[in-house]
């Protein structure tokens, strides 16, 4: 099963991130991953891809979310 499989129902750009991720984390070996992106680009929903993802190649796993309380000024507009 490749990130494709994993990413089924993902629209194309979310399916591009979740791509970027997986090659920073898996290939990479980078530890430490922020996404960052404009409201509506489903941020949740490729974390939890990219979560099982994690599950599938290394199994089960602790995860944390980071999600702001406050709303910065630049998103209300």
């Amino acid at each position: 099963m490749g990130v494709e499989e994993a990413g089924y129902g993902l629209r194309p750009e979310q399916k591009e991130v979740l791509n970027g991720l997986v090659k920073w984390f898996f290939v990479d070996g980078e530890r430490r991953l922020l996404v960052e992106a404009p409201t509506g680009v489903g941020k949740p929903r490729i974390a939890l891809e990219f979560v099982r993802e994690f599950w599938r190649r290394r199994g089960r796993c602790r995860v944390l979310a980071v999600i702001p309380v406050e709303v910065s000024a630049d998103s209300k507009k």
